[in-house]
């Protein structure tokens, strides 16, 4: 397996509170960095709003967008072969005041969570899983708890990500010299 780079994705809803902590770790154990992305965008988003006109940034772009998604999907295929989730666990409690909209929410949630990852493992692959969902009959608290830990070869990340700058710098000289 050599080195890899280990992302752990934890998702954590209860009542009101919600936390998307992703840490990224080098060698499976030195964490090299955490953050809470919920909280981060909402500061970033409060930013931006309360920013003054003058200060505002330029979202003008000259990077050719159909060319760059070209380049990119066409390294998808080899990126899989580098990536891979290692495990998925989620553990969802789920309840509302009646019980039968409960149970219909759970059968929803039983029938559509295998046909995510499903969907997920087309493009990633998936090593292990673990779906824990029970149904809350007497209470109407719905908590949900996500770790997904995802496995990626940094020498390859790292050599994709010159190729597609390199691509791209090509394309950008091309146009401009035509």
């Amino acid at each position: 397996m050599g080195e890899a780079l280990r992302i752990i994705i934890h998702y954590e809803k209860k009542d009101e509170v919600q936390d998307l902590i992703v840490s990224i770790y080098l060698f499976h154990y030195i964490r090299i960095y955490k953050i809470n992305l919920i909280g981060y965008l909402k500061k970033k988003i409060d930013e931006y709003l309360n920013e003054n006109l003058n200060n505002s940034f330029s979202t003008k772009s000259y990077i050719n967008y159909k060319n760059s998604a070209k380049i990119i999907w066409n390294r998808i295929e080899k990126f899989k072969k580098n990536i891979y989730i290692s495990i998925i666990d989620m553990n969802m409690h789920i309840g509302t005041r009646d019980p039968a909209a409960t149970a219909i929410i759970y059968g929803i949630v039983n029938g559509i969570a295998p046909n995510v990852l499903n969907f997920i493992n087309q493009f990633i692959s998936i090593r292990h899983y673990h779906l824990k969902i029970f149904p809350q009959f007497d209470s109407s608290v719905t908590n949900v708890s996500l770790n997904c830990e995802m496995i990626i070869r940094p020498i390859f990340v790292t050599f994709q990500y010159i190729f597609i700058k390199r691509r791209l710098k090509n394309d950008k000289l091309e146009s401009t010299s035509n």
